[in-house]
């Protein structure tokens, strides 16, 4: 998630994402609350919770109400 967020909104003025509407109202699918195992990256490092951008404090309660707010500003 931090570098989809970090290419669609500064690194690059071609890259364009939409955002589900689970990102305005459900921290939850964000996070690996169940544990599951999903697998591990070429990198050799675990895939779990969402990583989230450094705004966001790695909460996905205050990424939910930010994304909330910036919708509520146009």
């Amino acid at each position: 998630m931090d570098t989809t967020w970090r290419l669609a909104s500064r690194d690059s003025n071609t890259d364009f994402k939409e955002a589900i509407p689970e990102f305005y109202y459900l921290p939850e699918f964000l996070q690996n609350l169940h544990h599951l195992d999903l697998g591990v990256r070429q990198n050799g490092q675990r895939v779990d919770d969402v990583v989230l951008p450094p705004w966001s404090k790695e909460n996905a309660r205050l990424f939910i109400l930010i994304q909330r707010q910036v919708l509520s500003i146009n």
